[in-house]
């Protein structure tokens, strides 16, 4: 069942049993708390992973004359592969 298809049984089986708006409201709740979409990342492990691995994608060109600079496609690469797990 896809993820459309399952708010909409939910939707029904809220309309089904209305009793008031705040029962309504919890169980939509409950039910989007079970039932994630797919996709979303938790904001504080993108966090921790960033203050543990930011620095490993920095690259010091100063010896060229250059500044400091992060090498961003490996670092967004290596982000989603670890908010995937």
């Amino acid at each position: 069942m896809t993820r459309e298809e399952e708010i909409e049984q939910l939707l029904r089986e809220i309309d089904n049993n209305y009793v008031d708006v705040t029962w309504a409201a919890k169980e939509a709740i409950n039910w989007a708390d079970q039932h994630p979409r797919k996709g979303l990342w938790d904001a504080q492990k993108v966090i921790e992973w960033l203050r543990n691995n930011a620095g490993t994608y920095l690259e010091d060109n100063r010896k060229y004359g250059e500044g400091c600079e992060y090498d961003i496609s490996e670092l967004i690469k290596d982000l989603r592969k670890a908010m995937e797990n």
